[in-house]
């Protein structure tokens, strides 16, 4: 887990999946944040009580006129590829 976090400060990703990186900050020594073009975020770090890593992803839909259950439906389908994404580069 720390040696993944530590390979992705020493070369960020300049994709992950479709999806174009556009920013990655270190936050802490093991803590790192890629911004994406697709107003996608996501947050690596280790856990601090297992042996794993830990991605938090977020996904901004522009404000809904009407259908906000689509927004959502939207961002949960690119969350979904962008898991897959993570998963295959992280593993």
């Amino acid at each position: 887990r720390d040696a993944t976090v530590a390979r992705l400060v020493a070369a960020p990703p300049t994709h992950i999946g479709s999806a174009t990186v556009e920013h990655v900050e270190l936050l802490a020594p093991d803590v790192l944040r890629v911004e994406l073009g697709d107003g996608v975020r996501v947050i690596v770090r280790p856990s601090g009580t297992e042996p794993k890593l830990k991605c938090y992803c977020e996904a901004v839909e522009p404000a809904p006129d009407a259908d906000a259950a689509a927004a959502r439906g939207r961002a949960t389908e690119r969350l979904s590829a962008l898991r897959t994404a993570l998963e295959a580069m992280l593993s």
